[in-house]
């Protein structure tokens, strides 16, 4: 009786202890639960973040035209605009190009036959920025360089989506057009329309921009004092 009596003393004595033991290991995964946990919150936030958390801190530059009417009575009206970025104080002429068809450089993409173009009272600020005053639009006149064949053939509203929303600076010209020779004031912004008439517009690299445009003679001047400066220079060789 007392080797037994012992026995079930010290299996009774046992049990405090294993209660003890599995104590002590919760104790001890409880932070290893606790880093799974917030590991596992911290990927749900960074999955999460592109699609809730990302804002766009530029504004965009666009410009929306409506289209009334077709073919030969097709009118176009410049219902809203916002650039920012292009030339400062300058004096700005907006044309509606269509598509261009000779050319698949996307460099000449905004290079379509004119269709219609806003040539009087537009100006950006100090600041290079353009957008007309709330409420206000501007009607678009047709382009008087466009043959009886072209007003036939291009002017459908149907085509508004292959069309360009380009922005000129009027004070800066651009190389002689190979064909006419005409020059041309030189685009500071351009994009294409979609379907509803919206045309987002990329800027146009101002300093090279301009820079070309005076090695081609365009400009306020800069091709003519050029050619003075070769002449000089050529003179001083002579003597």
């Amino acid at each position: 009786m007392g080797v037994h009596t012992r026995n079930r003393q010290l299996k009774t004595s046992e049990k405090p202890i294993q209660r003890n033991s599995q104590v002590t290991r919760f104790r001890f995964l409880l932070p290893r639960v606790g880093l799974v946990l917030l590991a596992s919150c911290i990927t749900m936030m960074t999955v999460a973040q592109p699609i809730y958390g990302k804002t766009d801190a530029v504004a965009k530059n666009q410009g929306v035209v409506k289209l009334q009417g077709d073919g030969a009575k097709l009118q176009a009206t410049l219902e809203s605009i916002s650039v920012s970025g292009i030339p400062k104080n300058a004096n700005l002429i907006i044309h509606i190009h269509a598509k261009n068809t000779t050319s698949t450089d996307p460099a000449d993409r905004c290079k379509g036959p004119i269709l219609y173009q806003i040539t009087d009272g537009l100006q950006s600020d100090a600041q290079g920025n353009f957008s007309l005053a709330e409420g206000d639009t501007k009607d678009f006149t047709l382009s008087d360089k466009l043959t009886a064949q072209q007003k036939q053939s291009l002017l459908k509203a149907s085509d508004l989506d292959t069309w360009f929303l380009n922005v000129h600076d009027a004070d800066v010209k651009g190389p002689p057009d190979p064909v006419t020779g005409d020059q041309k004031p030189i685009s500071v912004a351009c994009g294409p329309f979609d379907q509803d008439g919206v045309a987002t517009l990329k800027i146009a690299a101002q300093k090279k921009a301009a820079a070309q445009a005076n090695n081609n003679g365009g400009g306020k001047g800069g091709g003519k004092n050029k050619n003075k400066n070769k002449n000089k220079n050529k003179g001083n060789n002579g003597n």
